[in-house]
């Protein structure tokens, strides 16, 4: 699975190839893109191109079986200079495996990083330049309609992800995050997960308020990692607690052992949801959930970390 909004925008286009040549539309230059076959070459990119050249995705159209455009696409979440550099190198490299005209297409929702990417790269006195074609956030129709949304997922998730402020924000993410709960409760998790994490402040407050009675929007991911990380360390919890509680009798270290199963399980459910959602975890911050007894505060954390984008916003008010 996915686990960044690159890499799943990437594999978005991957899946549904079509969806960047509708989106790139007449720019093509193709004519009806309907009379083309289109496939991804993602998984045969190594022997397109050398291992430290290596494009996001190649989409190949063919025509009566023979190639007739290969397009290099990119995902682009923010400015890098030296794409400058490597991406005539797959753009080259890739014309010259498949042998048929080959274009650079760059995948950006945000309007700078568009507008950074669109520039003409120059390569050299007499030798001409590259112009990429960037599908931007005005190529990206808004999703507001639900059963459009559920029609096509993937295209609700990259509208939602190009309007992440303004008046329209709220309500294509909303039908985008309704839709996404069809593709099953990981998956549906993930864009709604990394759609509230593109939204601006306030339209995110907003998107969480209309979800917080609909605790399935949110928990459906996070119940697996809780769950499992609440029997390991209930059963961890236990056994030290037992162990230490000999000395008390018996009856002093069942209960002492229940306790700290508990608290063991609240932390450890806390740890692999975080690991869940990639939220890199300092040794204090570590130190500190593990060192927790405090049942309340442990299901605290666990309610903010379905939402929270750093730690400072898990622990906030806490310390």
């Amino acid at each position: 699975m996915p686990t960044s909004l690159h890499d799943l925008l990437v594999q978005i286009f991957v899946e549904t190839p079509e969806l960047a040549i509708d989106l790139a539309g007449a720019r093509l230059g193709i004519g009806e893109a309907t009379a083309y076959e289109v496939r991804p070459l993602s998984g045969e990119l190594g022997q397109l191109l050398a291992p430290q050249h290596r494009a996001d995705a190649v989409l190949l159209l063919q025509r009566d079986g023979s190639p007739a455009l290969a397009v290099v696409l990119e995902v682009q979440l923010s400015r890098d200079d030296e794409k400058r550099y490597s991406w005539p190198v797959y753009l080259t490299g890739v014309r010259a495996r498949l042998r048929c005209p080959t274009l650079l297409a760059v995948v950006s929702p945000y309007p700078e990083v568009a507008k950074w990417a669109a520039g003409p790269i120059a390569l050299g006195p007499g030798v001409g330049r590259i112009q990429p074609l960037v599908i931007g956030p005005e190529r990206i129709p808004p999703v507001t309609d639900l059963e459009q949304a559920k029609a096509n997922v993937r295209l609700a998730f990259l509208s939602a992800v190009a309007r992440p402020v303004g008046d329209e924000a709220v309500e294509v993410a909303w039908a985008a995050i309704r839709a996404a709960q069809g593709l099953g409760e990981d998956l549906g998790w993930l864009y709604t997960h990394l759609i509230l994490e593109n939204l601006g402040e306030r339209e995110r407050e907003t998107m969480e308020a209309k979800m917080e009675p609909i605790p399935e929007y949110k928990n459906a991911f996070a119940r697996k990692y809780v769950a499992q990380g609440r029997a390991e360390g209930r059963a961890e919890g236990k056994a030290e607690g037992k162990a230490e509680g000999k000395a008390e009798g018996e009856a002093e270290g069942e209960a002492k052992g229940k306790a700290e199963g508990e608290a063991m399980g609240e932390a450890k459910a806390l740890l692999a949801f975080l690991a869940a959602r990639q939220l890199s975890l300092s040794g204090e911050a570590r130190e500190r959930i593990l060192a927790c007894r405090d049942l309340a505060t442990l299901d605290r954390w666990i309610a903010r970390a379905a939402a929270a984008r750093t730690l400072a916003e898990l622990f906030e008010e806490q310390g």
